[in-house]
């Protein structure tokens, strides 16, 4: 995700004597490193110019913020979460907005620790939880719902995570990205001494249990070749919550940020959740044992599309007589044999959890809307709960929130086909005007063509835009 370059000319600040600062890159680059001040943010009122003070949900998730900021750019050279201007609303509706080029009448101007923030008593409605590119006022910032995290640390953490991926962006860091399907237990159970090893070597720095680990890996690349492809995660999700941890020994201390990931590595994950969630505490861990061998200089490799867990075992140079030997007596002790088990029994959940949701899928009653997005429209997914099949599909039970192709789908039962179909029901006694005069929808979007089933009828159209308003879904074919 390709870095937001600003530049900013003057900025009038609506003081009683107005101020002007000049933004531009290089200043930008230089913001808040070390002790130094970033000088347009820290622009000062004389006492009393400013209209009010902040609140304390305000005050401490700012005063997070600017711990963590610098933190992650040491963590990750050249990544700068305040590139682009940083908007985040409140439990109680406010929002507080940094960095941008003409702040709304709304938003008045506070001192805040040296530097300038913008803060309105009712903010936007950002819709989720994040937006990497939000339209605000002429500007794209980077935007953050509060309310949905428990703390602001944990706020400003899931920030700097996400506004990474936007950073990633602009590189090869999931260069031959692939995903995989986990379908064996003996997979469970090897990757979960991977990561007991791995939390042996956070909490203690015992380089033995980064062999161990190294020995782990290769024996579960051998048996089961497919798993080369969570190196992709590892190098996307695991890089963010490397830095994410980063930025929250600024906040919360070394003790607290590797919390943060040992809870990852603790957690014995089934079939469905190892192919991704894993991934967030691995990488990060990995991440953690590079920067101790070269600090500061393996993430450009990274970003050149070398592969994290490759590197780490380079560094280790397990040889093959070692590995089998460390495998060996890992896998004769009490905690393989429990992870097997439980990976047997995910193993078989997971079979039977698949018919029952396909099952329930395949008999709703309404009509079954099957749209083909176009290629190259991006997607976001939402949701506690999706299944993958052995044919590359994935449903969503529901998805919590849906966002392609133009149009946004909300807490419905949703599968989305290995060629990018997605299949949804409308309920019954939904109407369909097609060429229909258009309305202000409730959801809407365009497609590349769309099939509708019901009652044996089979209608095919397309391309074209539609809209959903509650029980009438128009749809309007290209001229």
């Amino acid at each position: 995700m390709a870095s937001f370059g600003l530049a900013l000319l003057t900025a009038a600040l609506p003081f009683s004597s107005a101020v002007a600062a000049e933004f531009d890159s290089a200043s930008l680059g230089r913001l808040f490193d070390g002790a130094r001040t970033y000088a347009p943010l820290a622009v000062t009122a004389a006492p009393g110019r400013t209209r009010a003070a902040l609140n304390q949900e305000q005050s401490e998730t700012l005063a997070a913020l600017f711990k963590a900021v610098p933190a992650a750019a040491r963590a990750w050279p050249g990544y700068d979460f305040l590139d682009r201007p940083f908007l985040v609303t409140m439990t109680d509706g406010s929002a507080v907005l940094i960095g941008h080029p003409a702040p709304p009448p709304d938003f008045r101007p506070v001192a805040f620790a040296g530097r300038l923030v913008y803060v309105s008593d009712r903010g936007p409605a950002i819709g989720f939880a994040f937006k990497t590119n939000f339209d605000f006022a002429g500007a794209k910032v980077m935007a953050v719902r509060g309310g949905d995290k428990s703390t602001p640390a944990e706020l400003v953490r899931f920030a700097v995570h996400e506004r990474f991926h936007d950073h990633q962006h602009g590189y090869d860091f999931t260069r031959g990205y692939e995903s995989y399907r986990v379908e064996e237990a003996e997979d469970v159970a090897l990757a979960a001494l991977e990561d007991q090893a791995l939390a042996r070597w956070l909490r203690t720095d015992d380089a033995d249990a980064m062999r161990d680990f190294a020995a782990l890996r290769t024996r579960r690349r051998t048996l089961f070749p497919g798993t080369a492809a969570e190196t992709g995660e590892e190098n996307n999700e695991g890089t963010a919550r490397f830095v994410e941890t980063a930025a929250d020994v600024a906040m919360e201390g070394d003790a607290a940020s590797k919390q943060v990931i040992l809870r990852g590595l603790e957690t014995l994950y089934g079939v469905e959740d190892m192919p991704k969630w894993r991934l967030y505490a691995v990488g990060a861990a990995l991440g953690r044992f590079m920067e101790s061998q070269t600090p500061g200089a393996w993430q450009r490799e990274v970003q050149d599309g070398r592969r994290l867990s490759d590197m780490a075992l380079a560094r280790l140079a397990v040889g093959p007589a070692e590995a089998d030997a460390r495998v060996a007596r890992l896998t004769a002790g009490p905690e393989y044999a429990a992870a097997l088990a439980a990976g047997r029994k995910s193993v078989a959940d997971l079979k039977a959890q698949r018919q029952e949701v396909l099952r329930r899928f395949e008999g709703q009653a309404g009509l079954r809307v099957v749209l083909q997005s176009n290629s190259g429209d991006s997607e976001y997914f939402s949701g506690k709960k999706w299944i993958d099949y052995p044919d590359g599909s994935m449903l969503f039970d529901p998805v919590g929130e849906y966002v392609g192709a133009g149009f946004e789908l909300k807490d419905i039962m949703l599968r989305k086909t290995e060629a990018s179909e997605l299949e949804f029901f409308l309920p019954a006694g939904s109407l369909i005007e097609i060429d229909g005069a258009p309305r202000r929808p409730g959801v809407s979007g365009r497609f590349a063509s769309v099939r509708l089933e019901a009652r044996g009828v089979r209608v095919e159209i397309g391309p074209g835009t539609f809209s959903d308003e509650g029980k009438t879904l128009r749809i309007v074919r290209q001229r």
